[in-house]
């Protein structure tokens, strides 16, 4: 029983901290899967939205936490102890869907890719010149 407490908990954080830092680990050109020029990376839209995250995760993961504790503390089934990382992962998506739409608008509200000139590379050496297959893996092994 201890050891279902421990290791929910221990979980629940782990997933609670990548939320928390998943907007430091993207790239800043990128935010919240909103590809913006490298000029709006620190617009005040994503700054804010960044922070509005934060808090939304952090509060989600408080909540998400208690009412699974709660639970376990007026069932005492350790089975509905992982609940609680299910519900923070969910949350975690629905924090990250409302900052991305929220990036999205203010985009396309401030025309922020007018005037600027977009490329696409691409490498296409795996179709020009495609990798042998290594025939000799196809051998049995000796002893």
């Amino acid at each position: 029983m201890t050891v279902a407490i421990v290791l929910s908990s221990a979980l629940a954080a782990l997933v609670l901290a990548i939320a928390l830092v998943l907007p430091a680990i993207n790239s800043p050109t990128v935010p919240f899967g909103v590809r913006v020029p490298a000029r709006r990376a620190e617009d005040p839209t994503v700054v804010r939205q960044t922070r509005i995250y934060r808090w939304r995760v952090l509060l989600s993961g408080i909540v998400a936490i208690g009412v699974c504790l709660a639970i376990y503390g007026v069932t005492g089934e350790t089975l509905l102890l992982p609940l609680s990382v299910l519900v923070l992962v969910g949350a975690w998506y629905g924090c990250f869907f409302l900052a991305n739409r929220e990036i999205r608008a203010a985009k396309a509200a401030g025309g922020w890719y007018e005037g600027a000139h977009q490329v696409i590379a691409v490498d296409t050496e795996l179709r020009t010149d495609p990798p042998r297959f290594p025939w000799l893996w196809l051998a049995p092994g000796g002893r």
